[in-house]
């Protein structure tokens, strides 16, 4: 019934395809190149870089399962969802298409719980499966830390392994994904444009831009200083200084104007992770070592000028009473996701607008950094599985297929067309892609102990007050670093 259900929207797609985008360089009789919508930026130009490397009369027959789990943003296409958006029936045409290239027929769960706070069970179900030898799934794709403690267990075939399918040079690839997955040149999980989550997870500065005006601050200043590289924190902290207001009762709490707000204190990562500060590196020889920035001069810096902010001059909250401030008008700037901005904000303000996080350093001309939060999906192959190189050929066509035609309409279609209302703010959607980070520390988090995770180490400081910062990292967190750091370096290169 799926089948036919796909087959039936695929066609109706197509027949759309033909009438609105005739200036498509993509060959609808080709067998390797998706005969979808190509709006927005990423297409396949005929660029051989942009096209897979799998031959063309590759196929692989039969059931192709894949385990995911609930997402926030639909992996798969939902051919029977109440309402549909074109997101969704991208993800249906690229499905069909994945299913007809490779003579497959799709079968996807999604009845596992797989968010943070069921980590541990998924992670169960699949060792449970891997360690009878069920062979029960071909792909799995998940909430992005589970992953990690998957390959721990040694539940995961290594990536590389079929570097000859999954190219990791391609662009459907990101670099900093790549980089921070792949550890001693091994990679066991990776995303990507395979991931529809991803690009929804950025984290960026939202602001009102009609409070902002009756603050004399033209928005059309706030880009000027993106462009420029004088977007800082600095600027930041002293333009919320200057809008921030008591209530008048003398008590600052969620009632008052904030210059800055937070969606949730999670995203008092940036401030660590998007000025380019890091947990975990990789050295020359493949072994993890503790960064030096943990305790280093810029972040001390910076945790200064979060902890002023917040308790001196009270001109940036991430206690929000569970209210949505940017929402109630309650304040100028927000760090947000891209999520929080597409549902919970700009349905209900129409102007709000976004910037990339700010620098650390003025005239920094290195680019924009943009944490990608962990609510996003990788992929990886289950090592009890009967072909993996099938799974590994299902990889990386359906990343193709996902660059080619789904991230156009999310990215393309939808942040650059729908949530910008000018030139500008679609220029600022570019940056902030264009510098997007994660770290090994972060992918890695659930293998420390709960609470001292190198993930959550700036965000908890600030959340206690503490101002001993570097006596609290060398009692509390470097014991644990140094052990699970050591145990992933055996990992890695047993």
């Amino acid at each position: 019934m799926k089948r036919t259900v796909l087959l039936l929207l695929a066609v109706l797609l197509a027949i759309s395809g033909m009438l609105t985008a005739c200036g498509s360089t993509n060959d609808p009789g080709s067998e390797t190149t998706p005969s979808g919508n190509n709006s927005g930026d990423q297409t396949d130009s005929g660029d051989p870089d942009a096209t897979p490397d799998i031959p063309a009369d590759y196929q692989i027959g039969g059931e192709f399962r894949v385990l995911s789990y609930n997402a926030n943003v639909s992996e798969f296409g939902e051919a029977d969802a109440e309402t549909s958006d074109s997101v969704n029936e991208e993800l249906i045409g690229r499905d069909f298409w994945l299913e007809e290239r490779l003579d497959v027929y799709l079968t996807v769960d999604t009845s596992h719980n797989g968010q943070y706070a069921d980590v541990n069970s998924y992670v169960e179900l699949v060792e449970q499966s891997v360690f009878a030898g069920n062979a029960s799934w071909d792909l799995i794709g998940t909430y992005s830390l589970t992953p990690p403690l998957l390959a721990q267990r040694g539940l995961l075939v290594d990536l590389q392994d079929y570097s000859q399918f999954i190219n990791t040079s391609k662009v459907w690839w990101p670099e900093f994904l790549v980089d921070a997955c792949t550890i001693n040149n091994r990679t066991y999980f990776l995303s990507g444009d395979i991931s529809s989550s991803l690009l929804y997870n950025m984290q960026v500065v939202v602001f009102d831009a009609d409070r902002a005006a009756a603050n004399q601050l033209p928005e059309t200043e706030l880009y000027r200083m993106v462009y420029d590289n004088e977007w800082t924190l600095e600027r930041l902290f002293e333009l919320a200084q200057n809008m921030s207001q008591d209530n008048g009762d003398g008590t600052w709490n969620t009632e008052d104007f904030y210059g800055i707000t937070m969606e949730s204190a999670n995203m008092l990562d940036s401030f660590y992770f998007a000025t380019g500060l890091t947990t975990l590196n990789e050295n020359e020889d493949g072994y993890l070592e503790i960064s030096a920035d943990i305790n280093g001069e810029a972040m001390l810096d910076i945790y200064n000028m979060v902890y002023s902010s917040i308790n001196t001059y009270h001109s940036m909250t991430f206690q929000t009473g569970g209210n949505n401030p940017m929402a109630d008008g309650k304040s100028v700037f927000g760090i947000n996701t891209v999520y929080q901005f597409r549902t919970a904000l700009r349905e209900e303000v129409d102007h709000l607008r976004v910037l990339p996080f700010p620098k650390y350093l003025a005239g920094d001309t290195t680019g924009y950094l943009t944490l990608v939060s962990n609510p996003h999906t990788q992929y990886c192959i289950p090592d009890d599985i009967d072909d993996a190189e099938h799974s590994a050929v299902f990889m990386e066509m359906m990343a193709y297929a996902s660059y080619d035609r789904v991230t156009p309409i999310i990215f393309g279609e939808a942040m650059k067309l729908q949530y910008s209302q000018n030139e500008d703010v679609s220029n600022m959607f570019d940056i902030i892609r264009a510098g997007c980070t994660t770290d090994v520390g972060i992918l890695y988090a659930l293998s420390f102990d709960y609470g001292y995770e190198p993930l959550s180490m700036f965000r908890n400081a600030v959340q206690l007050n503490l101002t001993n910062l570097v006596s609290n990292f060398e009692q509390n967190y470097r014991p644990g670093m140094t052990e699970v750091t050591g145990e992933l370096n055996d990992f890695y290169h047993s």
